[in-house]
């Protein structure tokens, strides 16, 4: 069952290069994200405000490693891996797949994330 966490948003601390399994978020902002289990989360380029704008944005399932770095399984739900550059946007958010779990009876807490403006 993924997990979930309001509010979960940081920037890469690092470049994550194409074939890349780890990513590192912002100093001291891996606390902001589900401590167990996996969870779904977008990456999209910082020059745009939201991930629904970036077409090339990427959902990856999640895993917290240790501290701000996590691991984490690419080009999920339809999406392509692709490099991201430090200062890349992260953030938890609520996506087909999960509510496809919820729907299916794996339920587990509902996330409610507004839209980046």
């Amino acid at each position: 069952m993924l997990k979930n966490k309001n509010f979960a948003l940081s920037a890469l601390a690092a470049d994550l290069a194409i074939g890349g399994a780890t990513l590192t978020v912002a100093t001291g902002e891996g606390v902001r994200f589900p401590a167990t289990g996996t969870f779904r989360a977008v990456l999209w380029d910082s020059s745009y405000g939201s991930p629904v704008q970036d077409l090339t944005r990427e959902i990856v399932t999640v895993e917290l490693n240790a501290g701000d770095v996590f691991n984490i399984t690419r080009a999920q739900e339809e999406t392509s891996a692709k490099a991201w550059a430090l200062g890349s946007k992260f953030a938890h958010v609520l996506t087909a797949g999960k509510i496809d779990e919820i729907e299916a009876g794996g339920g587990g807490d509902f996330l409610v994330m507004q839209v980046f403006s």
